[in-house]
């Protein structure tokens, strides 16, 4: 399924959306499996879309409702210090 949702250009580091030109673009989601060792492989375009590079550190967890959120985590670090919270 097709979905058109506001994205931002020119997010700065750390992806937060405060500036930069807001644009419609189309997402398409992608299915994945996971393999026996418990790897999942994500698409770069999807890790693009959320302005992650290879190489960046991630922090993942369970969000308790069936989602699998995946930070940066210097992001998650930041939160947690400064919120108290992921």
């Amino acid at each position: 399924m097709l979905t058109k949702q506001p994205f931002h250009l020119g997010r700065p580091p750390g992806g937060r959306a405060s500036g930069g030109t807001l644009v419609e673009v189309i997402r398409e989601p992608a299915e994945l499996d996971v393999d026996e060792a418990g790897r999942v492989e994500l698409p770069l375009g999807i890790l693009a879309e959320a302005g992650i590079s290879p190489g960046t550190r991630l922090l993942v967890f369970s969000d308790g409702d069936g989602r699998i959120v995946l930070r940066r985590a210097e992001d998650a670090i930041n939160d947690l210090l400064g919120e108290g919270t992921l």
